[in-house]
C-alpha cells in the first residue's frame, strides 16, 4: 500500500496533468469558436439582414446610421452637395455609396455588393440623406439573393460574416466613412 507521501506525489501528478490537459483543451475550442474578424469597429452605421420571406431566397438588407457633426456643419454639407470641385469636374453631386463586404480575417475580406452611388439630398422609397441636428442621417434598403450574401461555404466554415460601410461624399469630394456591425448567419 502506498505512503501518505506517494499518495500526495500521485494526487499532485495527476491534478497538475489534470489542469494542463483543461487549459489545452480551452485554448483548442477557443481557437475553434472564435470568430474570424477583419471588419473594422463599428463606427455610426447600422446593418440588418432579414429574410423576405416569399420572394423566392432574397434577403433585405438595411444600411443606416449618422455621420456625426454639428447641425450648422451637416446642414453646410447638404446645400452645398452640387457645388464645389465635385460638380465643376462633371461627376455630379456628392452623395453616399454603400457598400457590404464578406468579413474574413487577413487580407480575405471579399466584396459582397455595393450598390451605385446614390447622389443628392435624397428621399426615395429606398432610403433617404438629410441634415438632423446631430449630423447627416442616411438610410438605404435593398434586396439581394442569399447566394450574393453567402461568402463562406467551406468545409470547416460556412457562417457568413456580413458588414457595411456607408461613405458620404461631400461636393468637393471629401468623404467620410461610417462602418456598421457584423451581421452573422447562413446566406
Amino acid at each position: 500500500m502506498p505512503t501518505t507521501s506517494a499518495l500526495k506525489k500521485i494526487m499532485f501528478r495527476t491534478g497538475r496533468a489534470a489542469a494542463i490537459a483543461a487549459v489545452t483543451v480551452g485554448l483548442t475550442a477557443g481557437l475553434a469558436t472564435a470568430p474570424a474578424s477583419a471588419a473594422p469597429t463599428p463606427s455610426g452605421a447600422n446593418l440588418k439582414i432579414t429574410y423576405a420571406y416569399g420572394s423566392g431566397g432574397y434577403y433585405n438588407v438595411i444600411i443606416s446610421g449618422r455621420f456625426a457633426m454639428s447641425q450648422h456643419d451637416a446642414v453646410g454639407y447638404m446645400n452645398n452637395l452640387a457645388t464645389g470641385s465635385r460638380a465643376a469636374a462633371g461627376q455630379g453631386p456628392g452623395g453616399v455609396f454603400y457598400h457590404v463586404t464578406g468579413d474574413d480575417s487577413g487580407s480575405y475580406d471579399s466584396d459582397v455588393w455595393r450598390t451605385d452611388f446614390f447622389a443628392g439630398a435624397h428621399n426615395d422609397a429606398g432610403g433617404y440623406l438629410f441634415a438632423g441636428s446631430d449630423g447627416i442621417y442616411f438610410y438605404r434598403a435593398f434586396q439581394v439573393h442569399a447566394s450574393v450574401l453567402n461568402e463562406d461555404n467551406g468545409y470547416w466554415d460556412k457562417t457568413d460574416e456580413i458588414y457595411a460601410d456607408a461613405t458620404f461624399v461631400d461636393g468637393d469630394n471629401g468623404s467620410r466613412r461610417a462602418y456598421s456591425n457584423v451581421v452573422t448567419g447562413l446566406f
